[in-house]
């Protein structure tokens, strides 16, 4: 549990790092995908103005930002603030925190912010595939909560026990979603998926036209490391971290960070999950049985699919590196052979800089860039993705921004 509690610790102090760097508010890619900050206060956000960066109120330990389908607006959970700031989002990607109650939801309605129900220790946000709705997983509340998003991304909680899914009132009854990390929805907008690290889950939610979210009954309604939820017995989910839908809508995959794995579901047309059965069920760092073995996936902390859905992209926080795997035409990930595999400091993986505590990595719209964040180094690691799904590090001061300048 210690160690649990220390990576999530990291998490929280760098993942608002990497995805804020995807925020053209903050840094801009140009067609190389070159990161650059926009200078002075309009390159950064923070909780009451610290490290001269523009004050915005709900972002004290942000931890995850999201950026709406039509791009107009950027959504940030504040763990330390239990809250979602809301901000409008120009043509030149520059943010605007909305003004007065509008431009937050906290859990008391501090900053000042609209009241919200079950956002304590938010840090997760997601918007819907068709922009009208917002969620957010509350880590301390063991809940998630549903928003409806309007016209000019303004967010309001849904009333009674829609607002929000939890094991405890006034939700809506929810299981397997103790320390909730990761909230996605699928690209059909039909399901949304939890990993949660506690409960060492995926848990699986029917969403409706209006978006409010249904838990699957029974094992359906979730994917346990020890089947208890009840749940679905699955293998290599304890620590359950993060939670990704390929864009065929056919494959869902979890890092977990203590089986140190990358677990692989088939997803029906209806969203329920079945794990791949024996190695091809998950990748773990030890290769203990049943998954198969591969290097850099030591405390496995975030995976994404590529846009292309022909590779996934594990980060590693104590592996210290970012794993490459090619996935084939029903789902399956196979890892790159040799160092192509991963990179970072591991000598089983190609050299990687600014990985220290590798805790998010996201692939560019285009396909062709891949950032990392590194949490020990307070740095975004910057890769060229080739055609077929290889790593390559940026040269020199564009494979990394960091803090203090330095790479690690």
């Amino acid at each position: 549990m210690l160690h649990e509690e220390a990576v999530l610790l990291a998490r929280h102090l760098a993942v608002a790092a990497l995805a804020f760097s995807l925020v053209p508010a903050v840094a801009l890619a140009d067609a190389t995908g070159d990161l650059a900050q926009k200078p002075g206060p309009t390159g950064c956000f923070s909780s009451a103005g610290a490290d001269e960066c523009t004050a915005a109120r709900g972002l004290l330990v942000a931890e995850a930002v999201a950026t709406s389908p039509d791009g107009r607006n950027v959504y940030a959970a504040g763990s330390g603030s239990n809250a979602v700031a809301v901000f409008d989002r120009g043509a030149d990607g520059a943010l605007t925190q909305k003004e007065g109650a509008a431009g937050c939801v906290s859990l008391l309605g501090l900053g000042p912010c609209a009241a919200g129900t079950a956002i304590a220790g938010a840090n997760s946000v997601t918007v819907s595939p068709d922009g009208r709705n917002v969620y957010a997983a509350g880590f301390l509340s063991g809940a998630v909560a549903v928003f409806d998003r309007a016209d000019d991304g303004t967010l309001t909680q849904k009333p009674g026990s829609a607002g929000c899914v939890s094991a405890l009132p006034p939700c809506s009854a929810g299981k397997a979603i103790v320390g909730p990390e990761a909230v996605v929805v699928s690209p059909d907008g039909r399901s949304l998926y939890v990993a949660s690290t506690f409960s060492g889950a995926v848990a699986v939610f029917d969403r409706s036209a209006d978006g409010t979210l249904t838990q699957k009954p029974g094992q359906a309604g979730c994917i346990s490391d020890t089947g208890l939820g009840p749940c679905a017995d699955g293998s290599a989910l304890d620590g359950a971290a993060s939670v990704s839908v390929s864009p065929d809508g056919r494959s869902v995959y979890a890092a977990a960070i203590n089986s140190g794995a990358v677990t692989v579901f088939d997803r029906a047309a209806d969203g329920t999950l079945t794990q791949k059965p024996g190695q091809a069920g998950c990748t773990s760092e030890a290769g203990t049985a049943p998954c198969s073995g591969g290097p850099g996936l030591g405390g496995a902390a975030w995976v994404t699919v590529s846009p292309d859905g022909r590779n996934a992209y594990v980060a590693s926080f104590e592996s210290a590196a970012v794993a490459v795997f090619d996935r084939g035409g029903s789902g399956e990930l196979t890892q790159k052979p040799g160092t192509a595999g991963c990179l970072g400091k591991n000598a089983a993986c190609s050299p990687g800089r600014a990985l220290d505590g590798a805790l998010a990595v996201t692939v560019s719209p285009d396909g062709r860039s891949v950032y990392a964040t590194g949490s020990v180094n307070d740095a975004v690691a910057a890769f060229d993705r080739g055609a077929d799904g290889t790593l390559a590090q940026k040269s020199g001061p564009a494979g990394c921004i960091s803090e203090t300048g330095a790479g690690g």
